[in-house]
């Protein structure tokens, strides 16, 4: 599951309560800067229970020098930022606007040497 923005909030809270109750396991989540699903709603950070079904939860966060309007509605809507931090396999502190998925998706996963992008392209090879 791979969602951006609002959409990365939702894959995590699908993956994380809707799957998880029907005992259905979740390869992967990425989520490329999640904002809350709704900007009225309280922070759903997951913990080591609800990710009991998610064998790797990748997070990376848009925190750009420069930023630009897309980084300002991010924040408005309510971006989880560091939040996602102590319960993911994989976090990324990104020098990205929040409008650049693509630019998130390729960029180094901590020191393994692999990005989301080439992590989902294995994926579909599998499936």
């Amino acid at each position: 599951m791979v969602g951006h923005s609002r959409g990365g909030s939702v894959a995590k809270d699908i993956a994380m309560r809707a799957l998880r109750k029907l005992n259905i396991r979740t390869n992967m989540v990425i989520s490329l800067d999640p904002v809350k699903a709704k900007p009225r709603n309280r922070y759903r950070v997951p913990s080591k229970k609800n990710l009991e079904n998610v064998n790797t939860f990748v997070c990376i966060y848009a925190n750009p020098i420069k930023r630009d309007a897309t980084d300002y509605i991010a924040m408005v809507g309510g971006q989880y930022g560091v939040r996602l931090k102590p319960n993911c396999h994989y976090f990324v502190d990104a020098n990205v606007n929040h409008g650049q998925p693509m630019p998130m998706l390729k960029l180094m996963l901590n020191n393994t040497g692999k990005n989301a992008w080439e992590m989902l392209l294995e994926e579909s090879r599998k499936a």
